[in-house]
């Protein structure tokens, strides 16, 4: 699974099964930096590194979002 692919199958766990987390989430738009290690946010984006998050398990995708 691609690493975006990966954050949006998070995403939508996260919309369906903790709807109170999701809402701030879905404000926050996702993007793509491999200057960063693992990720970071500045309150609006969540910026990842896509090899960090391609060797990560579903499970650890929703809980880093």
């Amino acid at each position: 699974m691609l690493p975006a692919e990966k954050l949006r199958a998070a995403t939508s766990y996260l919309i369906l099964h903790h709807p109170f987390i999701a809402v701030p989430l879905l404000r926050l738009r996702l993007a793509e930096d491999e200057s960063e290690a693992t990720a970071a946010t500045d309150g609006r984006a969540i910026y990842y590194n896509p090899d960090f998050v391609a060797g990560l398990s579903l499970a650890e995708a929703i809980f880093l979002l």
